[in-house]
C-alpha cells in the first residue's frame, strides 16, 4: 500500500500551508491572548475552501477526500489551535450533518451561506449539563411538534461555535418513549426567537475558540418541518462514516497533530533549527 500523498494532496498541503502561515500563525498568541475570534482567517479561508471541506461543489464546498481534510486540519492546528477548532467544529459538525443528511431545500438555503467565509459559521449541539456521552439515554431537550412548527425546550453546554454561528444544529428528543428512534437533529437558526446563546466560557486554553452554554428554554419555534431529521435515518455507518461525533473526532485529531510541540515536527514546517 502507497502511503505517499498524491500530487493533488501535495498542492493542496502546499495551498493550505501557505494560507496558515501568512494568516493564521502570526496572530495565534494575540488570539489566545485577547480571546478574540479570528474572523480576517474566516474571509479569507472561504474562497480558498477551508469552509466546505466535506460539502459538495454545487452548495459551494470544495468537498475534498479524507486525507485532505485531515491534511488542511493539521495545517491549522500548526497555525492556531483556536482558529484550528472553530474550523473542525464548523466543518465536521456544523456543515457535515446538514450536507449529509438535511433536506435539498436545508442545503441550498443554508450551506453556501456558511462556506463563503462573507457570514458566520455553522455549530452542533450536543452535550447538556446532565449529559455527555450518554446522549441516547441522557439528552433532556425536547422538541414537539405544534402544526408546522417545532417547539424546542431545554439546554446544551459546551457548544462550539455558537456565538459565532448563522445555526446550530440541535440534538433532540422528540419521541418521549426514548430508544434509539426517539432523537432527531434540529437546524436551528441562530436568530430564533426564544433561543439565549450565553457569554462565551471562560477557558484555560484554545480561547480563540469561542464555546457557550445555549438554552432554547422559552419555547423557541421554527417555522418549518424541514428543519428536523430523524436521527435513526440519518445515523452512521457501522464504519462511522457519516456519524458527526465520528468525523469531528477524526478532524480533532488531526488538529492536535499539528498543534506545535514536537521539535521534529517543528522543523518539518520549517520553525526548528
Amino acid at each position: 500500500m502507497d502511503f505517499d500523498l498524491n500530487e493533488e494532496q501535495k498542492t493542496w498541503k502546499k495551498i493550505v500551508h501557505d494560507f496558515v502561515e501568512k494568516e493564521l500563525r502570526p496572530k495565534a498568541r494575540e488570539v489566545d491572548e485577547t480571546e478574540e475570534f479570528n474572523w480576517e482567517a474566516v474571509r479569507k479561508a472561504g474562497p480558498v475552501g477551508l469552509l466546505g471541506l466535506n460539502i459538495p461543489e454545487e452548495y459551494g464546498g470544495s468537498n475534498v477526500d479524507a486525507i485532505s481534510n485531515a491534511i488542511a486540519m493539521e495545517e491549522l492546528g500548526w497555525g492556531c489551535g483556536s482558529t484550528a477548532l472553530a474550523f473542525t467544529a464548523h466543518n465536521s459538525l456544523g456543515c457535515a450533518p446538514v450536507s449529509q443528511f438535511g433536506s435539498e431545500e436545508l442545503k441550498k438555503k443554508w450551506l453556501p451561506v456558511v462556506v463563503s467565509g462573507k457570514n458566520k459559521l455553522g455549530s452542533l449541539a450536543l452535550t447538556e449539563p446532565g449529559t455527555g456521552s450518554d446522549l441516547q439515554g441522557g439528552v433532556t431537550t425536547r422538541a414537539v411538534k405544534d402544526g408546522d412548527e417545532w417547539v424546542i425546550n431545554g439546554a446544551k453546554m459546551w457548544n462550539t461555535n455558537a456565538g459565532i454561528a448563522e445555526y446550530i444544529v440541535t440534538l433532540v428528543r422528540t419521541d418521549p418513549q426514548g430508544g434509539s428512534k426517539s432523537l432527531s437533529m434540529i437546524l436551528v437558526p441562530t436568530d430564533s426567537k426564544g433561543l439565549t446563546i450565553h457569554p462565551a466560557e471562560k477557558k484555560m486554553g484554545l480561547r480563540g475558540s469561542p464555546t457557550h452554554a445555549v438554552t432554547d428554554a422559552r419555547n423557541s419555534r421554527l417555522g418549518t418541518a424541514e428543519h428536523r431529521r430523524d436521527c435513526d435515518r440519518a445515523g452512521a455507518r457501522r464504519d462511522g462514516t457519516g456519524d458527526p461525533i465520528c468525523e469531528g473526532t477524526k478532524s480533532l485529531w488531526a488538529v492536535h497533530l499539528g498543534i506545535p510541540g514536537d521539535p521534529v515536527q517543528d522543523r518539518e514546517h520549517g520553525d526548528g533549527n
